[in-house]
């Protein structure tokens, strides 16, 4: 115990992790949403759409010297160091490395790594664990770890959440920050100095470990989708992006009750950070070194989960499951598409009515489900133009637009219905093309445009085409390309 509570040297400082699996890529056997935004002890680390890196607070050991990184697709602060995943899978390293900690760059196929006080912990795509660093107190014997999902790494312990939903623990265990073996039905683990967290698939809340400051009163959590463990304070992400948090706070780390729109958190030893929707970064706690200076940056924003009718959707978490479950989007049940454990793939079959409508997903052999931090938002459709605008009768017209659904719909021109010769929506993207041809019967003049779909009839304004004598000599057909400057919709 003495040489545990000594090597808390810095104000009490231990190792700080984010939610379950920090750094990861896409792999057969487990991915995880990639980490944008990471707490370190003394600095913070921001990951850019292009794959590139920004860092802001101290640089004793080189831990903020990521600027030359590229091709990055998640970061993870540890104590005094940083590590980047890049997308082919393996892992760059700065800061200290006093006990080789760093010495990762044999690594190959990782799709997780969590920085430990002195120690890293890597995940491979084929579910074992990988270590390197001090061995004090055997916190990198993972090798016979199997059917692994995620890592986490406290001071001088490690943490693996196994498909099953089970947890195991190796290492330093003076309060029983290690003492996971009864737990169930766990999505994320999160490991702080001398305390583990678990999310549980129904929301709710677990740990273990030193409650000196109350760090482990999380048993009243309910609809938390992401945690995030601090030296002696944990974090919680609620399901409408707002956050809560309990334990130690003498530099203000948890005073995050007003934030919203968050999609992601991190707990570092006195500084708390939040990724808004939008893209930009807030920060509470402890700015001596200025880990805290984060309110220029913008990272990649989250575009929202929308569409209509036929829309393919990929959401990212951590702790679905290896196998497939269940997912709802409302009352309704997609098409899965692909199922791992950090990421599904879905399609949209039935038609809602415009609005938003809660994701729900259950994990194989899981009892109740989880709910998505973002809801699906079911969208109407917006017709922007047409091309051309005018012609004759028997002309053929193309509507350019987002959200038709991939069913063929109904269109019209005044009261008279087009013959439709070709309906398409894009799939990711919602970006939707009908091809038509203007009625016969219809006299010169201006009329609306409605389109009729399974979300409803949606109508251009008045004067949206012209019916004219003479026949327009552009003529669209089934090789139109979609325009480059297509409105999104607000997306």
């Amino acid at each position: 115990m003495t040489e545990v509570k000594t090597r808390r040297s810095w104000r009490g400082i231990g190792v700080l992790m984010v939610m379950a699996a920090i750094l990861l890529i896409p792999c057969p056997r487990a991915e995880a949403a990639k980490a944008q935004v990471s707490a370190g002890a003394e600095h913070t680390v921001g990951l850019k759409s292009d794959g590139t890196v920004v860092a802001v607070g101290g640089n004793s050991y080189g831990e903020t010297n990521v600027d030359s990184w590229t091709n990055i697709v998640a970061v993870a602060a540890g104590y005094t160091d940083t590590m980047g995943l890049k997308s082919d899978g393996t892992v760059l390293a700065v800061g200290d490395n006093s006990y080789g900690q760093t010495n990762v760059g044999s690594w190959t196929n990782i799709v997780a790594v969590a920085p430990g006080w002195f120690d890293t912990v890597g995940l491979t795509s084929d579910g074992t664990v990988v270590a390197v660093g001090d061995d004090t107190y055997g916190q990198t014997g993972v090798g016979s770890w199997a059917n692994i999902v995620a890592v986490a790494a406290g001071d001088s312990y490690t943490v693996g959440l196994k498909s099953d939903g089970t947890v195991v623990a190796v290492g330093n265990d003076p309060y029983g920050q290690t003492e996971v073996g009864s737990w169930t039905n766990i999505v994320a683990v999160a490991a702080g100095a001398f305390h583990t967290v678990g999310l549980k698939s129904d929301g709710t809340v677990v740990a273990v470990g030193d409650d000196t400051s109350g760090q482990t009163d999380v048993s009243s959590w309910t609809n938390i989708v992401a945690v995030s463990a601090g030296v002696d304070y944990t974090v919680g992400l609620k399901s409408d992006g707002t956050v809560v948090a309990v334990g130690s706070n003498g530099a203000g780390q948890t005073n995050v009750g007003s934030w919203t729109n968050i999609v992601a958190v991190s707990a570092g030893a006195e500084h708390t950070v939040g990724l808004k929707s939008d893209g930009t970064v807030v920060a509470v706690g402890l700015n001596d070194d200025g880990q805290t200076n984060v309110d220029q940056w913008l990272l990649e924003p989250v575009t929202r989960i929308s569409g209509a009718k036929g829309t393919q959707v990929m959401i990212e978490g951590a702790g679905f499951g290896v196998k497939k479950g269940k997912l709802m989007v409302g009352t309704a049940a997609p098409q899965i598409v692909a199922w791992t454990n950090s990421i599904i793939n879905f399609k949209l079959t039935a038609a809602l009515t415009p609005g938003e409508y809660p994701i729900n997903i259950t994990p194989k052999g899981a009892t109740s489900p989880m709910t998505y931090g973002r809801p699906f938002v079911m969208r109407p459709a917006a017709m922007h133009f047409l091309w051309p605008n005018e012609g004759t009768t028997g002309s053929q017209v193309v509507l350019y637009g987002r959200y038709f659904g991939s069913k063929k719909g109904k269109l019209s021109i005044g009261s008279k219905t087009c013959p439709v010769t070709y309906w398409y929506m894009a799939p990711e993207s919602g970006k939707s093309m009908v091809i038509f041809t203007v009625p016969k019967g219809l006299a010169t003049g201006n009329y609306n445009v409605t389109l009729t779909n399974d979300a409803g009839s949606h109508t251009f304004p008045t004067a949206a085409f012209t019916v004219t004598s003479s026949k327009s000599e552009n003529q669209p057909d089934q090789e139109s390309a979609f325009p480059e400057d297509l409105p999104d919709n607000g997306e």
